[in-house]
């Protein structure tokens, strides 16, 4: 996973998003059960997404896509749904893709 952009994303320094990608290691290597949510955005992510599954699968970690789900404050928020908006279908193709 690509740290820069994840902390773009959260609004997070970038040695944070590296420390929860150490801490998630970690976990999984002494916890049963590790989750990871994620929403998929097409403009954002989509790119990343084959990453996510790698190193969820290296490290035990259940990954969950979220789709996007639209919301409107003044109108603005519409286009950004509409650029972003990933059907499950369609990340199921990525998915695919990947070579899994």
């Amino acid at each position: 996973m690509n740290p820069y952009k994840q902390a773009l994303l959260a609004g997070i320094d970038v040695e944070t998003v590296r420390k929860q990608i150490s801490n998630l290691e970690e976990a999984s290597s002494v916890i049963s059960l590790v989750k990871l949510n994620a929403v998929a955005l097409r403009t954002v992510n989509i790119e990343e997404i084959p990453e996510y599954f790698r190193f969820c699968q290296e490290h035990g970690i259940v990954l969950r896509m979220m789709e996007l789900h639209p919301y409107s404050v003044n109108g603005q928020e519409e286009n950004y749904f509409q650029n972003n908006f990933i059907s499950r279908g369609e990340l199921m193709n990525v998915f695919y893709r990947s070579k899994f």
